[in-house]
């Protein structure tokens, strides 16, 4: 602690628990360059939470992708089943005559003789 509460946040806001192990690592393996050891820990700490806030952003976008892709299969499927359904009423009402005029149609003589 500074004294000075703006630096003060600041580095626990970025060095956060990051800082702590790391001297704890450092006071554990005795390094020959300790500056070196506790610039490389935080380089590598730093990097890893790039790495997991960047992971988190695309399988954020992962999943808004997904869910957008989900709610377009669902709005084809309904447009589908809204386009089967018209087309079902459509044959029986009016596409298709009634099954009794089949047998008239299919009665009838192919060709009438001219006389």
């Amino acid at each position: 602690k500074t004294g000075d509460p703006v630096y003060d946040t600041f580095i626990k806001r970025s060095l956060g628990t990051l800082l702590p192990d790391c001297i704890k690592q450092l006071a554990e393996s005795r390094p020959a360059d300790p500056i070196e050891f506790i610039s490389n820990s935080l380089y590598k700490a730093v990097d890893s939470q790039l790495y997991k806030r960047e992971k988190e952003k695309y399988l954020h976008a992962c999943l808004q992708e997904s869910a957008l892709l989900q709610k377009e299969r669902e709005e084809r499927k309904a447009r589908m089943d809204m386009l089967l359904q018209a087309h079902r009423d459509n044959k029986f009402t009016l596409g298709v005559p009634p099954r009794g005029l089949y047998r008239l149609f299919i009665n009838l003589p192919l060709h009438v003789a001219s006389g």
